[in-house]
């Protein structure tokens, strides 16, 4: 039997320290803890509300090489693997109520940004946990010396009345990942 799998079978977990300890505590203490929904940390909160992530793709350009006789042959370049593929990914939020994730994540990037902060150069490893059709985890993908490069905006328009799904995304660049098989590992992902 063939099991298709499920586009929706996937978490990203933000590491521990993605956040500031500011921003996790102020958000924890004033909205996150109030509202009435089964997350204990702003990471669990802002992770549960991304929709879609788009895995970066890759293309080689072959090498022709002309044989004799004239006929041509295509060959594998001498790119590095890693080089091939576009270092980037796309994290695609819905929009929550009162657009609290949103703004959790721009003051995220406005912190992350500032030259006068103690950040370091780029964010902590991200995860991205890839599951089978029965909710086990089965293997990571870790994102490192990542970057975050945009943050699309919020239409806010007072002629819009009715609730509708919207989303914002999120865009990063990162200079190397790494696959990690994990099916039935019990320790903590970080």
């Amino acid at each position: 039997m063939l099991l298709n799998a499920r586009l929706n079978s996937f978490i990203l977990l933000f590491h521990p320290e993605f956040f500031s300890q500011e921003i996790r505590d102020r958000y924890k203490e004033t909205y996150v803890s109030r509202l009435n929904l089964p997350y204990d940390t702003v990471h669990d909160y802002v992770s549960s509300t991304i929709q879609e992530i788009q895995f970066p793709d890759w293309a080689m350009d072959p090498v022709t090489q002309t044989r004799m006789l004239g006929k041509k042959q295509e060959m594998k370049n001498a790119i590095p693997v890693e080089d091939l593929f576009k270092r980037e990914f796309t994290l695609k939020f819905q929009m929550a109520d009162g657009f609290l994730n949103y703004f959790i994540m721009l003051e995220n990037a406005l912190d992350w940004l500032k030259f006068d902060t103690d950040r370091k150069m780029y964010l902590p490893v991200f995860k991205l946990g890839l599951m089978n059709n029965e909710g086990l985890l089965l293997f990571y993908i870790d994102f490192h010396m990542v970057s975050m490069t945009a943050m699309s905006n919020v239409s806010l328009a007072t002629s819009a009345v009715n609730q509708e799904f919207h989303n914002f995304t999120a865009t990063f660049k990162y200079a190397d990942w790494r696959m990690r098989f994990d099916f039935g590992s019990k320790q903590d992902p970080y």
